[in-house]
């Protein structure tokens, strides 16, 4: 199966139905304007659940020493970078960096290749808000493109399109947030469990998301 995380989890219930589902990460977001940030304690819980799971962190144009705190403070395989963070910024960590890109045309994929990381993740992305606007950006753009990283996708996925996303784009893994939610920050025990019953007919790659 490809690799799945599942992000934007806010309590620990969630990371284990992830988890027993058979996900292989999850992703906790850093950012107040979320509305699935979730605090260092909370954060502190869902960690303790998620044993067997590469646990994530999601941060937006936060700062070098608040990132490095938070990846000790809770031991995080890896971190995802979701705003406009630099590749010399990209740089400054000791566990695997995920830059997030949004794309709503050709050109925006230009910067790639600038930047040195683990993966890049492919998002859409409005003015006012950085990922999870549960929309799909328009595939076509990267179809039949060649990456030298290795590509996550994201944004709007859900039970009715990821096998499209996937057959389109050839992703390395995928990531999904509010296609497996009740609301926003609330995980669907039934719709994470479908999901990961579809990807089962996916074939794994050569990726780890940490």
């Amino acid at each position: 199966m490809i690799d799945l995380k599942i992000c934007g989890i806010t309590n620990y219930k969630d990371a284990l139905h992830a988890k027993n589902a058979g996900a292989t990460a999850i992703g906790m977001i850093f950012y107040g304007k979320s509305p699935r940030c979730v605090d260092i304690e909370n954060a502190k819980k869902i960690s303790m659940s998620s044993s067997g799971l590469k646990k994530i962190g999601i941060f937006v144009n936060e700062s070098k020493n608040i990132i490095n705190d938070v990846i000790n403070e809770l031991n995080l395989d890896a971190i995802q970078l979701h705003g406009n963070e630099t590749p010399e910024f990209c740089n400054n960590f000791k566990v695997p960096v995920i830059k997030a890109l949004s794309v709503s045309k050709k050109s925006d994929l230009n910067v790639i290749n600038n930047y040195d990381v683990h993966a890049i993740l492919l998002d859409n992305r409005t003015r006012n808000q950085f990922g999870g606007t549960g929309k799909i950006f328009n595939w076509k753009i990267i179809e039949n493109v060649k990456f030298n990283l290795p590509i996550i996708l994201s944004g709007g996925l859900n039970e009715n399109n990821i096998l499209d996303g996937i057959n389109q784009i050839n992703p390395h893994a995928v990531d999904i947030n509010s296609g497996v939610e009740k609301s926003p920050g609330l995980k669907s025990k039934s719709k994470i469990f479908r999901i990961v019953k579809i990807l089962k007919q996916t074939k794994k790659k050569e990726f780890s998301f940490g």
